[in-house]
């Protein structure tokens, strides 16, 4: 019979023994008598090391009142708990989730005397929640930043082109035209936040075209400066004209914020310094054979120190992991830099990482040298041409916004470059207009967002009236369209608000002269 029982006991002891929860018990005055070597691999404590140990040994300082009114509460009732989650300390200081559930341990005589318990470690399902609970935060983000931008560069439509209309008008030597420019030059700059936000918040597709780093890069700055703290000085450098890669400007400037954004609760207590540099890099064979991800070539380099806490040596393998964070669960931005990695590897570049606790961190970058010609480039001769040649036109234009002061000032606008136009602010009178007299119109422009049909109904029913109508549509912001699905459905160009007038003017000319 003895035999049975410590061949009964064995069993179970390899049982309790071979699973990865942890497993133990206590006593009444809450310490451990028993724990299996789950412990090892949940908290990095042998056996030897916590056992006659309080359990509150092991629980995180902020949670320990919250265990002992637990455990008092367990005792006065003869009870246990279920499926309590507490932070517990690793012995190396990192934070574990932990599950917890106890039963009571109950003598012969009907005394208590104790608990057994089961732990589990959920701290990668807590990890996985903070991100998905983020993700859900940036896509609020984006679908709020949508409706913002759409009434806000409706606004800044109003500011900016009353601004340039007045600017005509007021003689350069005046104290006027100093204040008015004034108003022009903050629209711009607020326009430019703006789009940055939405650019920031949507999810494409990567548009990979010939761009320059350091105009990229210049746009992340500007909106990266309105939103981490004063405390936090940036400094960007470049050192080449050579920088043009082959890049989707979106994610540029998602992989300089995310890089950014992650460095600053380190440092916004203490204040602290982001440093961005660009310059070029030549690979060799020497140099390609010491590091087998670069290939010999020409490549961009793009380099983001900072001066924070930097990172332990023991994890900076492990900064790119998916899910993987130094920061404490439902704090941060949730901003990964798996994402940033991701980033980089879409664009063929190479990303490595470098840092010692206490003296910052720096991340380099690099990305292959485009070699073609370039959309800079090209804006440039382009911008040469606009100079040789009039944006003015005689052309007669309809033009439809529901916004009665933006179709006021646009006529205006219109009228100044010598166009002559008929506005309404309602669609539907637009297409009565326009069946009246449809050979009468050279061009028609159009909102997007509007009462009783969008642009795009707009564009098909007078498609539907005169197919070879050339149709500008404009937009302060919308889900349902973009420059790409614009010209998909035929329609001649698509223009973002606030309206600039040269860059207005120039879009319309193009249209009407092709």
């Amino acid at each position: 019979m003895h035999k049975k029982k410590k061949k009964q006991h064995k069993k179970y002891r390899n049982l309790v023994e071979s699973t990865h929860d942890q497993i133990w018990s206590i006593d009444i005055n809450g310490q451990l008598t028993f724990v299996n070597k789950a412990i090892t691999e949940i908290l990095g404590y042998e056996v030897c090391e916590i056992i006659n140990k309080p359990i509150t040994f092991l629980v995180h300082p902020d949670d320990k009142k919250k265990i002992i009114e637990l455990f008092f509460l367990s005792i006065d009732k003869k009870c246990g708990w279920k499926n309590v989650v507490n932070r517990w300390i690793h012995k190396d200081g990192s934070l574990r989730f932990i599950e917890s559930s106890a039963t009571p341990i109950i003598d012969s005589n009907g005394v208590l005397i104790g608990f057994n318990g089961v732990d589990r470690d959920i701290t990668d399902r807590k990890k996985m929640e903070s991100e998905a609970l983020q993700a859900k935060k940036l896509e609020s983000m984006g679908v709020l930043s949508g409706g913002i931008a759409h009434h806000f560069n409706n606004i800044l439509s109003i500011i900016l082109g009353n601004s340039e209309l007045a600017l005509e008008e007021i003689p350069k030597f005046s104290h006027l035209y100093y204040y008015v420019n004034n108003i022009k030059t903050a629209s711009l700059k607020a326009s430019a936040i703006i789009k940055q936000l939405i650019s920031f918040c949507q999810k494409n597709d990567p548009i990979m075209k010939p761009n320059k780093a350091s105009l990229m890069i210049d746009e992340s700055i500007k909106l990266l400066r309105t939103i981490i703290p004063g405390t936090i000085e940036i400094r960007y450098y470049c050192k080449t004209t050579k920088d043009v890669i082959l890049a989707d400007p979106q994610q540029i400037n998602q992989l300089i914020m995310n890089i950014c954004v992650n460095a600053t609760p380190f440092m916004e207590a203490d204040g602290g310094l982001i440093e961005i540099t660009i310059d070029n890099l030549l690979v060799n064979k020497i140099y390609s054979n010491s590091y087998t991800e670069f290939k010999s070539g020409n490549y961009v380099q793009i380099s983001v120190r900072d001066t924070g806490s930097g990172i332990d040596p023991d994890i900076i393998g492990k900064i790119f992991d998916p899910f993987f964070s130094t920061k404490e669960i439902g704090k941060g931005f949730g901003l990964g830099l798996s994402i940033v990695y991701g980033i980089v590897k879409e664009h063929n570049g190479i990303i490595k990482a470098d840092s010692k606790p206490g003296e910052g961190t720096i991340f380099k970058i690099f990305f292959p040298e485009y070699k073609g010609e370039s959309k800079i480039e090209i804006d440039e001769q382009e911008k040469q041409n606009e100079k040789e040649s009039s944006l003015k036109g005689k052309e007669n234009i309809l033009f439809i916004d529901d916004l009665e002061d933006i179709t006021l000032f646009t006529k205006d606008l219109l009228e100044h470059l010598g166009y002559q136009v008929k506005s309404t602010t309602d669609p539907r009178e637009a297409i009565n207009i326009f069946i009246n007299k449809p050979d009468m119109f050279d061009l028609v422009i159009s909102d997007m967002d509007m009462p009783h049909m969008t642009g795009i109904t707009l564009f098909e029913k007078m498609r539907q009236i005169r197919n070879d109508i050339p149709f500008i549509l404009c937009t302060g912001y919308s889900e349902l369209i973009n420059e790409e699905t614009a010209k998909k459905l035929g329609i001649s160009d698509f223009v973002m608000k606030p309206i600039v007038i040269h860059k207005f003017a120039k879009i319309i000319r193009n249209v009407l002269d092709n």
